[in-house]
């Protein structure tokens, strides 16, 4: 995750501060300067999730392709599961989460299009947790509005330069990225801590 957000700094010519480890939560680095333009840093924002994003999809392949034993399987499937929820956490609009920092780049029509998402998504899962705190996110930041969201520390006018196609690009990937996650524990095998999902390469269960 934090080297998705240092490969896009280092495309735009910035300079990170040290990474930080925080225990049971991960890790978190900060930019020395402040970004060019607010496209910059809506960038180097979703770049964080979709690292994180992309290298649990891995995980999760490899220990559902039998391409590993059993107990490094059932471990990378472990790992892959609580990556997916920590990457829909961080995407929350709240706060300094990477949500939360992106929520003065994104559409008028962002918000709400998530909340229907989320509607849709407790109509087909009900017992899936993820769309009712998402939910309750979504409401919270609608009611605070955007504008509540911005760092005091930008420059006047440093959202308003973004262009409204430009804000519906970063709307779209926020929100296809957040359904990505959540589709992934939902549609595929989502017994978070089960083995059942793992198969031989010859496609049946293996034995001990």
């Amino acid at each position: 995750h934090e080297l998705g957000h240092i490969f896009a700094m280092s495309r735009f010519g910035l300079r990170p501060e040290s990474m930080v480890f925080l225990p049971l939560v991960g890790a978190a680095v900060e930019l020395r300067t402040t970004p060019g333009s607010a496209v910059h840093e809506g960038i180097i924002l979703l770049s964080g999730p979709l690292a994180g994003a992309a290298a649990a999809l891995v995980c999760r392949w490899v220990a559902v392709s039998g391409v590993v034993g059993d107990n490094v399987g059932s471990s990378l499937l472990i790992l892959a599961n609580i990556a997916f929820i920590m990457e829909a956490v961080n995407l929350l609009p709240l706060g300094v989460l990477d949500g939360g920092r992106l929520l003065p780049m994104l559409s008028a029509w962002a918000m709400p299009v998530g909340l229907l998402g989320c509607g849709a998504s407790m109509w087909l899962e009900p017992t899936f947790p993820v769309p009712y705190v998402l939910c309750g996110a979504f409401c919270f930041a609608a009611l605070r509005g955007p504008t509540a969201a911005r760092r005091p520390e930008r420059l006047a006018g440093y959202y308003e330069e973004l262009t409204e196609r430009q804000r519906a690009c970063f709307s779209a990937g926020y929100l296809g990225l957040l359904a990505s996650l959540c589709g992934s524990l939902v549609l595929l095998p989502h017994a978070m801590f089960s083995t059942s999902a793992i198969a031989s390469p010859a496609g049946g269960d293996r034995r001990s």
